[in-house]
């Protein structure tokens, strides 16, 4: 399913840019892990970057995944991946800066750090559908991907 929605992405893109981030949930007993919750703020955060405008009237077209992942710790973490049209937005920064404003918003909490943003290794890489190095570019995407594929410790997949 993350194969066909990247593929989708790059025949109707010449640009794509796909962005990687972890949520989680505070340490604490006040605030308890849901599904609809990380549901809702998938749709939130599509929404929002789907109504931004950009020159030469490009759309963003987003599509978020996202895994539910718990194994050893108190409470699930989920694994995000944004996937976007590059010839609107080019970076990775300002959806990082989104996710962070509206997980926080949905939890109703200033606490920082429950936004990993993933930046151990390259993030938001751009898949140019005409380029040289497609190729290359295509595979360190769908490594990154494959992650979220992998079955161990995650129960719950969702695409929006």
């Amino acid at each position: 399913k993350i194969e066909s929605v990247l593929n989708n992405m790059i025949e109707k893109h010449s640009k794509v840019m796909i962005v990687r981030f972890d949520i989680r949930y505070p340490d604490n007993e006040y605030i308890y892990p849901s599904s609809e919750r990380i549901s809702c703020f998938a749709y939130n955060l599509k929404r929002s970057l789907d109504r931004e405008t950009f020159e030469g009237g490009h759309r963003t077209d987003t599509k978020v995944i996202h895994v539910e992942e718990q194994e050893s710790s108190h409470h699930p973490h989920h694994h995000f991946a944004v996937i976007v049209n590059a010839n609107a937005k080019q970076s990775a920064y300002p959806i990082h800066v989104k996710a962070n404003t509206l997980w926080k918003k949905m939890l109703n909490t200033t606490e920082e750090g429950l936004v990993d943003y993933c930046d151990r290794y390259e993030n938001g890489i751009i898949i140019k559908r005409n380029s040289s190095d497609y190729e290359y570019q295509y595979n360190k995407v769908f490594y990154q991907l494959s992650y979220l594929a992998k079955v161990r410790g995650k129960e719950h997949r969702e695409v929006h």
